[in-house]
């Protein structure tokens, strides 16, 4: 049974790409730094999109990292974090600018500082993210990160943040479960 849910369950994760970029003002642009912002275009904005010159329709937030000063954190989602990230810096401040002029504020000046680490060009991440799809159950996450052909005798086993039970999608989701599965090795290299 383990090994037919082992192929069934990974279709009800959705993989995808995101980047996280921080931006920041050398001047306060509001009185307060305490709230996000959250972006929704229409079905036909995002239908339309054309890449990589559209890629700030894939924003979905920009998050306060710091109330008191002028630290914020953009969310970018799918092929508009792999576009995002092949462009310069100087044009992400640009773009950026514009969108939260185009949402926010007709007077929001273009970010000063723009500061990343482009994950969809990461060898080792390649911008990689997991989430529930509506397919999931309790039990997904915990069954993806179970070891083939059962616990008792494993021989194939599962590590990385779409393994964890509860920090899917969380780089420490993918370091807890990278040390799970090291223990269980352990185990069972002492066991003999």
């Amino acid at each position: 049974v383990l090994f037919e849910l082992k192929l069934i369950f990974p279709y009800s994760i959705c993989p995808g790409a995101v980047s996280k970029y921080f931006i920041e003002w050398n001047q306060k642009w509001r009185d307060k730094n305490d709230h996000p912002f959250m972006f929704a275009w229409s079905k036909n904005d995002i239908e339309e999109m054309k890449l990589p010159q559209d890629w700030i329709k894939g924003v979905f937030e920009i998050s306060v990292e710091d109330p008191l000063g002028t630290l914020m954190l953009v969310w970018i989602v799918g092929d508009a974090a792999r576009a995002a990230d092949d462009l310069k810096e100087e044009q992400v401040k640009i773009d950026l600018g514009n969108l939260m002029r185009l949402f926010i504020d007709p007077q929001v000046p273009d970010p000063d500082h723009l500061y990343r680490h482009c994950w969809t060009k990461d060898e080792f991440a390649l911008g990689a993210y997991s989430a529930p799809s509506l397919k999931c159950t309790k039990e997904t996450f915990k069954v993806t990160g179970t070891p083939l052909p059962n616990d008792a005798n494993p021989r194939l086993m599962f590590a990385g943040e779409a393994t964890h039970p509860n920090f899917w999608s969380f780089m420490h989701g993918a370091r807890e479960s990278g040390i799970r599965e090291a223990q269980r090795l352990l185990d069972l290299i002492n066991k003999k």
